[in-house]
């Protein structure tokens, strides 16, 4: 792999792990602050979207293994 390539392969993860934090932090604040419109059900699905993010972050992080 170029340098050229790890280097955006590096923005992407960057990018990939602040969507990560945001996500985790919004489903947060959602349980937290509202209370009886669902909150549980939305914090949750947000959570599952981060976990999936967090599975490709995953895949990406194991591309650089396999130089």
């Amino acid at each position: 792999m170029d340098a050229d390539t790890k280097y955006e392969l590096y923005l992407i993860k960057t990018e990939l792990k602040n969507i990560i934090g945001d996500l985790y932090y919004i489903s947060d604040c959602i349980n937290r602050d509202f209370e009886g419109i669902g909150n549980e059900k939305c914090s949750n699905r947000i959570q599952k979207i981060a976990y999936q993010y967090e599975t490709i972050e995953k895949k990406l992080n194991e591309m650089e293994l396999f130089e």
